[in-house]
C-alpha cells in the first residue's frame, strides 16, 4: 500500500525527476505533497555538474515535492538534514554501517550508497517548494565508479516499492518535526549519524591536504572544521574534499 501522505506519479523513464518535478511545478500543476518515481533517468542530476548513474529498474529514483513555508530560506538545510536522517534510518535498519555524509550522500562505511540533489523556491524570506532528488542503490551490483548497493551489503534483493513506502513514512515522520520547528531534536539525531563528527579525517581544500574534526554544520549548511592546531575553518558545497 503506498503511503497516504503523498500523491504518486510513476513513470518509466524520465530525463530526471527534479526536472520533471520543477517543469509541474512551473506550470502549477503540482499543489499537493507528491513523490516521482521513474524506472530510469536518462540525465539523472547529482550536486553540481554531476550526473546521477543508475541501471534501469534496479535502484529507486525519485523526487519528493513538499511546501514547507513555515520554514525560513536561511533554515533550508534542515530539509537536507531531515532527508538523510530518514535515509540512515530505513538502510540501517536493513545494513550495517550506514552514516550520513556531509552535505547530502549516504555511506556504507565510506562507499556511497544514496546521493540527494534539493532544489528550493523562495518566497520572500520562506521556502515555497522543496524539491527533493534522492537515488539509493538498491539491487545493482556493479557500478561505473566506486559506490555500493543493498543487494551487494545483504546479500539479497530488495522490493522497491516497500523501500519507497518505507522511506516515505520515516521522512514524512521527520518533517513534521521539521515544520513544529523542532531543530534541536533533528540536530541530535542528525549528528549521532554523521560521519566524522568529532572524529579527525583527512580533507583536500585548494589542493592543501590538512586534518581535522568536523565540529558542527551550520543552519545555513556551512561544514565547520576544527584543524589540529585549534583553527576553525567553514566551507560551503564543493569547497572541501575529504579524503577517505
Amino acid at each position: 500500500m503506498f503511503s497516504q501522505n503523498y500523491k504518486l506519479i510513476q513513470l518509466d523513464h524520465v530525463s530526471s525527476t527534479n526536472l520533471h518535478a520543477a517543469d509541474l511545478l512551473s506550470c502549477k500543476s503540482l499543489t499537493e505533497p507528491t513523490v516521482i518515481v521513474a524506472s530510469y533517468q536518462t540525465n539523472g542530476k547529482g550536486q553540481g555538474n554531476n550526473h546521477w548513474e543508475s541501471a534501469a529498474s534496479q535502484n529507486l529514483l525519485f523526487s519528493v515535492v513538499v511546501f514547507p513555508q513555515k520554514i525560513k530560506a536561511k533554515e533550508q538545510f534542515y530539509i537536507s538534514k531531515i532527508t538523510a536522517i530518514a535515509l540512515q534510518e530505513i538502510l540501517s535498519a536493513r545494513i550495517p554501517g550506514v552514516k550520513i555524509k556531509w552535505p547530502n550522500d549516504i555511506l556504507v562505511r565510506t562507499t556511497k550508497i544514496s546521493g540527494v540533489l534539493i532544489e528550493n523556491t523562495l518566497k520572500a524570506d520562506l521556502i515555497g517548494s522543496s524539491v527533493i532528488g534522492i537515488g539509493i542503490n538498491v539491487n545493482q551490483s556493479e557500478f561505473p565508479i566506486p559506490a555500493t548497493s543493498l543487494k551487494n551489503e545483504a546479500g539479497m534483493e530488495f522490493e522497491l516499492s516497500a523501500l519507497l513506502n518505507s522511506f516515505l513514512d520515516a521522512f514524512h515522520y521527520w518533517y513534521e518535526i521539521l515544520l513544529s520547528r523542532d531543530f534541536a531534536q533533528i540536530d541530535l539525531e542528525y549528528y549521532k549519524h554523521l560521519f566524522g563528527f568529532q572524529e579527525w579525517l583527512r580533507f583536500s581544500w585548494g589542493g592543501i591536504e590538512f586534518e581535522a574534526f568536523i565540529e558542527g554544520v551550520e543552519t545555513d549548511g556551512y561544514l565547520v572544521l576544527k584543524a589540529r592546531d585549534n583553527k576553525i575553518f567553514k566551507f560551503g558545497f564543493r569547497e572541501v574534499d575529504f579524503l577517505l
